[in-house]
């Protein structure tokens, strides 16, 4: 396990869980022909957890409004991981 998420155990199994329900999620995808094969799923589920930690930053900072978020990462799952 990596370190815990701002020192609270609890927080990182919960991390955890979510990335490997994502990782599930683009391996069932690729699988399907629905997400591109010539990358590691691994790499797509991380990339996607990035853009998601990414996007929630800058609505907390006032960069991005909270309801562009779900439509940018939408688009750029959907564009950039199409085979």
């Amino acid at each position: 396990m990596a370190a815990d998420v701002l020192g609270v155990a609890e927080l990182s199994d919960a991390a955890d869980a979510v990335v490997e329900r994502i990782t599930a999620f683009v391996v069932r995808g690729q699988g399907e022909g629905l997400f591109r094969t010539d990358m590691p799923s691994a790499w797509l589920a991380s990339t996607l957890c990035s853009l998601a930690e990414c996007a929630w930053e800058l609505v907390g900072e006032g960069g991005m409004d909270e309801r562009q978020a779900p439509d940018l990462l939408t688009k750029l799952l959907r564009d950039g991981t199409r085979p």
